[in-house]
């Protein structure tokens, strides 16, 4: 039992009240997660060209009721041969690229076998926040075009 408590010792504890259900949830850290599954896809997109994603969509069934539902989902590719041979990646958020560097959506890579190494790399940046401020302007963008359109829609 002594031994226990020595290995608890080790141990740094702290007090932790997870959130509750109907708090806000850290919007960087929820495009951190979704860009990396994301990235992650296209890493077994390069693999597997016919790879698809299993997503929960809702459905009334024949009483009318809402039942869950799995699909599979076509993974589009984040990449695109150029004209000089080259490899284009972008990272996306929507169906728009984001510009990583100002003006400069695009990784340039020579060929496909690259691609894995470039998409590791951006996961480390992602995880280190490196891209939060990119993903944060291109979320605003598209949050902004969307209150457009409403706005639009109910004049």
């Amino acid at each position: 039992m002594s031994a226990a408590k020595s290995v608890l010792k080790s141990l740094n504890f702290a007090s932790f009240k997870p959130p509750s259900s109907g708090s806000t949830v850290d919007p960087v850290l929820n495009r951190r997660v979704m860009i990396t599954k994301r990235l992650e896809e296209q890493k077994a997109l390069l693999a597997n060209p016919d790879f698809t994603r299993t997503v929960r969509v809702y459905e009334k069934d024949a009483n009318g009721k809402k039942q869950a539902t799995e699909k599979q989902q076509r993974v589009l590719p984040w990449f695109a041969s150029m004209p000089t041979g080259d490899i284009a990646f972008f990272v996306k958020l929507g169906w728009r690229p984001v510009e990583i560097e100002s003006g400069k959506p695009a990784i340039v890579v020579r060929s496909y076998k690259e691609l894995p190494k470039v998409i590791d790399t951006l996961v480390s940046a992602v995880a280190a926040g490196e891209l939060d401020q990119a993903l944060a302007k291109a979320s605003d963008e598209i949050a902004s075009k969307l209150k457009r359109k409403t706005n639009k829609k109910v004049a």
